[in-house]
């Protein structure tokens, strides 16, 4: 079947989507035993209770002991509701989203899991853009173990942005010169990057260009300098915006015929994934230019003498990069 969306472009990030410790299931709902199913109602019916009650805690443990019975999507999905309601925002978003094939899948037992769907396609949709969008880059060469807000990573997620939950996050790496931790700070929608690549702890040396008075840079650079950092943004928008179409119109090949045409009750899910596409390909439009314009002036404006009136200094050391300069 030939793909039922296409992208301008095959440049296109795709989100973490690795879940946190894995969640122990039961036995499926076409395997399951009616001992096992009275079993696993007790705890969701006490569960169901403290969610009713504001005890979130209490409520997701309670459905991940009844999912731990019997595999159901319901389950699975209101302990996805509980972890939002707890604002961990990040795990929410990575269990909504596995509940989607298991309720799928559970149609085939009862058309009510089509509901189960929706609503975790729909909580999915809510908690992207709750979540924070952090990168970690290692130094060139070195591995070992990386840690993000207590939740140990798998090597394969340190190529993409990693969901984390909006406010300070710890990073640590337990690399070949022992633990380092860095924190950051994320809004909601926001991206971040530490890089361990670059040391925090090493003194400030002056660096050749630095010490180097000749070399200098006038306004055209300045305005290039700006001009590529648009540009950088503008990238990262591409590959989030990119990455959110890319979700969503993988979902809907799984329910949409082979020449396009898709159930009436997608149609929000279709818009979205226009919109989405919409973004990223004008973020992408902006991201190059950004590029281009800036490297040219940056590049091609002449080095201004020492005599002139007026002039800005790129400085730079290890742990600075800012603009200097007379007036």
């Amino acid at each position: 079947m030939r793909p039922l969306f296409s992208f301008a472009t095959p440049l296109v990030l795709a989100l973490a989507l690795a879940a946190a410790p894995a969640l122990a299931a039961g036995a499926s709902l076409a395997d399951a035993t009616p001992e096992q199913v009275a079993a696993a109602r007790g705890p969701y019916v006490e569960a169901k209770k403290a969610f009713d009650a504001g005890d979130y805690a209490a409520a997701q443990e309670g459905f991940a002991a009844s999912y731990a019975i019997v595999a159901s999507p319901n389950s699975h999905l209101m302990m996805a509701k509980a972890l939002e309601k707890l604002e961990r925002f990040a795990d929410a978003y990575r269990e909504a989203k596995a509940v989607l094939p298991e309720a799928e899948a559970a149609v085939a037992v009862d058309e009510k899991y089509a509901r189960t769907a929706d609503d975790a396609r729909a909580l999915v949709e809510d908690m992207r853009r709750r979540v924070g969008y952090l990168t970690v880059r290692l130094p060139y060469g070195e591995t070992g173990a990386v840690t993000v807000a207590g939740r140990r990573l798998a090597a394969e997620e340190l190529d993409e942005p990693i969901l984390v939950d909006p406010g300070p996050v710890t990073v640590s790496f337990d690399g070949p010169r022992g633990v380092e931790s860095r924190t950051m700070t994320l809004g909601k929608g926001g991206t971040g990057l530490i890089d361990f690549g670059k040391r925090e702890d090493a003194p400030p040396t002056p660096s050749p260009i630095e010490e180097d008075d000749g070399f200098r840079i006038g306004p055209a650079r300045g305005v290039g300098i700006a001009l590529g950092g648009i540009g950088v943004a503008g990238m990262v928008m591409f590959g989030v915006f990119g990455s959110f179409a890319k979700s969503t119109y993988g979902d809907l090949e799984t329910v949409c015929t082979a020449d396009g045409r898709c159930p009436a009750d997608r149609q929000a899910d279709i818009d979205a994934g226009k919109r989405d596409q919409t973004i990223a390909n004008v973020s992408l439009v902006v991201g190059v230019s950004g590029l281009i314009a800036g490297t040219s002036l940056f590049l091609l404006e002449p080095e201004i003498d020492d005599s002139a009136t007026a002039s800005v200094r790129l400085e730079v050391s290890p742990t600075y990069l800012g603009l200097g300069g007379r007036f």
